[in-house]
């Protein structure tokens, strides 16, 4: 189940690259982000057991994933 909440948010991780350079990047990011992604993951599984609050899931989820997306695009610049 946890597998499932973490691929979950590494598709829509992924799907937010648009060119090889940020593909070939997005492995080598993905190696030392798998930790937050899970915790997305398992946080919006979690919400989808409430009932008004899973209405916000998807909305949530995205904005998650475009936040954690935007900081590695930040560290990757300054460095």
């Amino acid at each position: 189940l946890a597998g499932l909440c973490y691929l979950n948010v590494r598709l829509i991780y992924a799907s937010l690259t648009r060119d090889a350079a940020q593909r070939a990047a997005l492995s080598a990011s993905l190696h030392w982000r798998w930790r937050p992604l899970l915790l997305i993951g398992i946080i919006l599984l979690l919400l989808v057991a409430v009932p008004v609050l899973n209405l916000l899931v998807p909305a949530l989820m995205c904005t998650a994933v475009a936040q954690l997306a935007f900081r590695d695009n930040l560290s990757r610049l300054s460095a």
